[in-house]
């Protein structure tokens, strides 16, 4: 729809039936009445949000299920989308125990060494079994998931292959509809199968590369503390408590993202009084926050609602903040609500031909009957001096 800025200006005028005499008379006589309607100027204007928020998700994680839509509103508390991010947790419980078991070393004297080379060999091997599984494929998890995958990819090609028969008997009129649509379900099925494989197989290989990190990180502490195990016993003990607070800021890290206010056991709630959903950017099954901050819903804070007009340059005079305005939206015009005038712009905008200004209004009462996008005329009472 065409944003017609419409302009009204509110002169002054007389209302007569005749020429007035030099007394203030009719010509039969009779005082005329003189009507006024007061200055002012009516502009287009639009329902708008001033806070828009985005939930961002910075750790691994899986889409379960999504319980909103966009457009819809939701209240404090209400649940928007279900994750899972167990392995997340399983790491940070992880590192919680590897934080108590540095706290119990520091109790005793460095070990023996002989005890920590061997364990330190033992990490090694698993370290190249686990590499040569990761880069050849010998895994036994990755080579099931990749026979897995192969065969999908075989029927999906199968039935890609009886699909496009099937349109050929179709197309000659030797097939019924209710065939084809069978064999293209299928086809479309198994087609998902194999992309579900795939991103199983590619989930497999990630797990396997974040173990052999985990591994090269618990070889080189180990290999640090066999290092200092000839060492004085208050230097070893300094150098643990150095990587046990690292430790430790790396849990607070990894805990405070998964603390946030719109977290509520494994969902993802609506932490503002009253919101609508404006966009959701994922979908059912989608894994997030692998290697960057993925963005997976944006919420538009309805309590931040406010209407933006569109003032022509040469009526800007006309608007003062602070000033109280009429505003009456294009739905229901026997409405009017009250609003006041809380910035104005200092950018002129080039606009149909003209220049407009930006007027940004705080809507004072009934804001809740109004929403995001609705098209409104704002009445400004112009300078009546």
């Amino acid at each position: 729809m065409k944003k017609c800025l419409t302009v009204l200006l509110l002169m002054v005028s007389l209302i007569g039936t005749s020429c007035s005499n030099g007394d203030g008379e009719t010509a039969g006589g009779t005082e005329e009445t003189v009507t006024s309607a007061e200055p002012g100027i009516e502009v287009f204007g639009e329902v708008v949000v001033e806070n828009t928020k985005e939930i961002m998700i910075d750790f691994p994680a899986a889409v379960e299920e999504i319980y909103v839509t966009e457009g819809q509103t939701v209240s404090k508390g209400d649940p928007l989308i279900r994750l899972n991010f167990e392995q997340y947790r399983n790491e940070i419980e992880q590192m919680k125990k590897e934080i108590s078991l540095r706290a119990l070393e520091y109790q005793s004297k460095v070990g023996d060494v002989s005890a920590r080379e061997k364990e330190l060999q033992r990490l090694k091997n698993e370290k190249s079994t686990k590499s040569a599984g990761l880069s050849k494929g010998t895994d036994p998890e990755l080579k099931r998931l990749q026979a897995e995958l192969d065969r999908a990819k075989q029927a999906a090609a199968d039935a890609k292959n009886d699909f496009e028969i099937n349109q050929e008997l179709f197309d000659a009129g030797a097939l019924p509809q209710v065939e084809l649509d069978r064999s293209k379900s299928a086809y479309l099925e198994q087609t998902q199968v194999q992309e579900s494989c795939v991103q199983t197989l590619a989930k497999a290989k990630s797990n396997l590369a974040e173990e052999l990190r985990i591994l090269d990180t618990t070889i080189a502490s180990l290999e640090t503390e066999i290092s200092q195990a000839g060492k004085d016993n208050q230097s070893a003990r300094d150098q643990q408590s150095l990587n046990e607070e690292m430790l430790r800021l790396r849990v607070r890290s990894m805990e405070e993202k998964i603390s946030k206010s719109y977290f509520s056991g494994n969902d993802i709630i609506s932490d503002l009084d009253q919101g609508v959903i404006a966009q959701i950017n994922c979908v059912t099954g989608n894994v997030l926050g692998e290697g960057n901050d993925t963005s997976i819903l944006r919420i538009m804070d309805m309590g931040s609602i406010q209407v933006v007009a569109d003032v022509p340059e040469e009526f800007i005079d006309e608007v003062q903040l602070g000033a109280q305005c009429e505003i009456t939206s294009y739905h229901d015009k026997l409405n009017t609500f009250t609003g006041k005038i809380k910035k104005i712009s200092d950018l002129a905008l080039p606009q149909e031909g003209e220049k407009i200004i930006k007027v940004y209004i705080d809507v004072m009462e009934g804001k809740e009957a109004l929403k995001p996008g609705f098209s409104v005329d704002v009445k400004f009472q112009g300078d009546k001096s």
